[in-house]
């Protein structure tokens, strides 16, 4: 089956967890011929990710309900209606043969909306516990597609399905397997936390690393810090004298992993993906307030494998990190061990799995 001449509404966004397996779903859908358009949410990071990747997108205006305030949750649930008849306007302009919900705050509308007016449906959670909206959403999509298996008991039976969390072409394309630094070359560490960064890294990491500079190891850093961290991350590396590449956010990822012997990360469901899908050793500290603790489960089967290990936010100090990290340097084969087992369970289809079940799904209700 094949999307030639037909279109894909995906919904969603607000972090790159939603965006970039989103992303991969569009780039694959309109190599085959079929058409797409973003639905996201007026102010969100999809407002700019999106165009810089050369597509659509309308926005409709939503509001958050996780971390506001009382008087910002009742406005937001004001305005769901609004938001769901400014979805049925792009969905009549644009006629998709399907909608896809890839979760954020603009996806719950469009998926509503798209089931009022008949047009299949499906869902995909990237997280090994759903959050709660999806679990809501699914009683009413058609097919949901999940980034982890223990994902699919979630949702009523024989309606979801494991198809993992798909990631940059690029990644899987141009990253070559993990090999140790040849002498008189620094050890790489990639550090990010997220779309927004994390404050327990600009802490942490460049006291331990400094740490072990001192200790003799050659060490080079490329760190994601929330954009108030930056100066302050970049002049402890300068004091140091580890040369290191400081900056809110990255867009040459693929250059990132390549060059990185080791990482230090959350444990999002498409960081996870991305590990695996580059045989990148990780060291991930969970987010310890993401719903239901989720970040622990994804990060579970990755650690359980040997691709990874896992730390708690609490524990993660620069005592503990700096023997980490010295333990693991001082045993390359170690890294590179954990790297295989990382790639071994990589899910390189992953969009390509999704496409197939769009398709399925539309075949099954006389679109195909």
């Amino acid at each position: 089956m094949s999307p030639a001449g037909k279109k894909l509404l995906l919904a969603g966004g607000g972090t790159g967890g939603h965006l970039f397996p989103a992303l991969a779903v569009a780039d694959l859908w309109e190599a085959g011929g079929g058409e797409t358009l973003f639905v996201g949410a007026e102010g969100g990071m999809e407002c700019l990710l999106i165009p810089q990747h050369g597509k659509r997108l309308k926005t409709l205006r939503v509001g958050r309900l996780k971390g506001s305030g009382a008087v910002a949750r009742m406005r937001t649930l004001l305005g769901i209606p609004g938001a769901i008849l400014a979805a049925r306007r792009v969905l009549r302009a644009f006629q998709p043969h399907a909608v896809l919900g890839m979760g954020g705050y603009a996806s719950a509308p469009a998926v509503i909306a798209a089931r009022l007016a008949g047009i299949p449906t499906l869902l995909h959670d990237q997280n090994a516990i759903p959050g709660l909206t999806n679990r809501r959403l699914g009683r009413f999509a058609d097919r949901i597609l999940t980034g982890f298996a223990q994902a699919t008991r979630y949702f009523p039976p024989g309606r979801a399905v494991e198809t993992g969390n798909p990631v940059r072409e690029a990644l899987v394309r141009d990253v070559p397997p993990l090999t140790p630094p040849a002498p008189g070359e620094p050890w790489q560490i990639l550090v990010f936390g997220g779309s927004q960064g994390a404050r327990i890294f600009t802490e942490v990491v460049p006291e331990a690393l400094t740490r072990l500079q001192r200790e003799g190891f050659f060490l080079k850093v490329r760190q994601q810090a929330r954009p108030e961290d930056v100066e302050e991350v970049r002049a402890a590396y300068q004091a140091a004298g580890i040369e290191a590449d400081i900056a809110p956010f990255f867009s040459e990822m693929t250059r990132a992993y390549r060059e990185a012997h080791l990482v230090i990360s959350r444990a999002g469901a498409s960081s996870v993906a991305e590990l695996a899908a580059t045989g990148r050793p990780s060291l991930l500290v969970p987010y310890p307030f993401a719903a239901d603790d989720h970040q622990t489960a994804n990060a579970k089967p990755l650690t359980d494998a040997g691709g990874a290990w896992t730390q708690r936010q609490n524990n993660f100090n620069v005592s503990w990190l700096t023997t980490f990290l010295a333990e693991r340097l001082r045993e390359p084969r170690s890294l590179e061990e954990a790297g295989q087992r990382a790639r071994a369970l990589a899910r390189p289809r992953a969009a390509a799995d999704m496409m197939d079940e769009i398709l399925q799904l539309l075949a099954r209700q006389g679109n195909g």
